[in-house]
């Protein structure tokens, strides 16, 4: 099966299903890989937190960011 016809497929996957496989798929990667991933992820939170503190983001409501979200997405 070419990568191709794989994505297609998995693309056609029930949103949690494809959840479970993109854990799955996570998983599998190795140690070094999966390292470099939770370091990329913190240096992210790290800057995120930054710009909260720094005034650089405007803050909303879950329940607004949320009805946003599904406005959005149609969710």
């Amino acid at each position: 099966m070419q990568l191709t016809e794989l994505r297609t497929k998995a693309l056609a996957l029930q949103p949690d299903e494809r959840e479970t496989l993109a854990h799955d798929l996570l998983d599998s990667l190795s140690i070094e890989s999966t390292g470099a991933i939770d370091e990329a992820w913190l240096t992210e939170i790290d800057r995120r937190m930054e710009d909260v503190a720094e005034g650089r983001v405007d803050m909303v409501p879950y329940d607004q960011f949320r009805e946003e979200i599904r406005k959005k997405t149609g969710w």
